[in-house]
């Protein structure tokens, strides 16, 4: 993919915007934070290098960088007790709560994915939601296949034994 215009950059937009957008949601859990993620991203690919072709995979690992820099700082400001308190399922996550809310199953496994610790959770939504392979996710982390690996499967077994223990 060549270096999008300007105009693609913009948050409206169906393409790069988007699908930006929809990454930083899952990985900081709120859509303002989120938001100001993705703008941040724009902000800095539009004064990069013009000869430097920006697709998918470099818009991808530059968001899922600035939502760490979101959650470390989340994590400074937060002590442990208030840090255990925001990551408890909410009232408006629970299903039934409104107009068009997600499928019981869906809401559950959101609620679990919430509770993993933020590598994990990286893991989970770049592997699962985002259909990246082991390699990718690997890539797109800075980490290795094998930490990947280890991440998915301790994410899985635990979102396993929360979706049992709510049964």
């Amino acid at each position: 993919m060549t270096r999008p215009r300007h105009a693609e950059f913009g948050g409206s937009s169906p393409t790069l915007g988007g699908v930006g957008l929809r990454l930083a949601v899952l990985l900081v859990d709120e859509v303002g934070a989120a938001d100001d993620v993705v703008q941040d991203v724009f902000a800095r690919l539009l004064g990069a290098d013009p000869a430097t072709e920006i697709g998918y995979g470099y818009l991808r690992v530059a968001v899922v960088n600035e939502c760490r820099s979101v959650l470390r700082g989340r994590r400074r400001r937060l002590g442990l007790w208030q840090r255990a308190a925001a990551l408890a399922p909410r009232e408006t996550d629970q299903p039934g709560t409104a107009p068009g809310d997600e499928p019981d199953d869906a809401a559950r496994v959101r609620a679990a994915v919430r509770c993993l610790p933020p590598r994990q959770r990286q893991v989970v939504v770049l592997r699962f939601y985002e259909d990246l392979s082991v390699a990718e996710t690997a890539a797109a982390l800075g980490i290795s296949a094998g930490a990947v690996s280890v991440n998915a499967h301790l994410a899985l077994r635990r979102i396993g034994s929360e979706l049992r223990r709510d049964s």
